[in-house]
């Protein structure tokens, strides 16, 4: 099994930002700016997890096809991504 974890997600700063705190902290991180990216990397390889917003899960654009037989002992770690609001 690879040891690299797969982040999901379409916002740049996001995604790189995810990826940099996770190598900072050790690990071997690769990007996919969309599901569709993400799904093809996911037929040529398997990874240790995959991390992805809330959003990519229920949104127009499904990772859901990711899940199938030869993953689904794979984790997922979902996040919600949320709007910092001026709060004085």
């Amino acid at each position: 099994m690879n040891t690299e974890i797969l982040v999901i997600e379409d916002d740049d700063l996001v995604r790189q930002g995810i990826v940099d705190i996770l190598e900072l902290k050790g690990w071997n991180a690769v990007a996919a700016k969309s599901c569709s990216e993400a799904l093809v990397r996911i037929r040529g390889e398997e990874y240790m997890l995959y991390v992805l917003d809330m959003k990519r899960q229920t949104g127009t654009e499904s990772c859901s096809a990711g899940r199938s037989a030869d993953i689904q002992t794979i984790p997922f770690f979902s996040y919600q991504p949320m709007t910092v609001k001026n709060l004085s």
